[in-house]
């Protein structure tokens, strides 16, 4: 994680990640959505990031890993590894089921 960081997205530091297009109209994005604006560092946003964006959106965190981010510091490493929605969605849904007994 980049020094970049701040509660709206955190900014992802290292190779640039090239694209075709740096910027697009703006369109809808939500936590988790991994954008790459013309600089190629991913910034991931997180919960009180902006609700549009006109970079391009190359991945996306799952809703149960996006409190993780949270919990990075300065200079910690991200991975990134492909999941099925299948997969995914039980673990989305045991977290929510953890929030509401809480």
């Amino acid at each position: 994680m980049g020094a970049a960081s701040d509660r709206r997205g955190l900014r992802l530091s290292g190779p640039a990640v090239m694209h075709a297009r740096a910027e697009l109209p703006s369109q809808g994005v939500l936590p988790g959505a991994v954008q790459v604006p013309p600089d190629g560092q991913p910034i991931i946003l997180v919960w009180d990031g902006p609700v549009t964006g006109g970079y391009p959106v190359i991945a996306g965190v799952i809703a149960a890993d996006i409190p993780k981010l949270a919990q990075l510091r300065l200079g910690d490493a991200v991975r990134f590894a492909t999941i099925e929605l299948e997969r995914a969605l039980p673990l989305a849904a045991g977290q929510w089921e953890i929030e509401e007994r809480a």
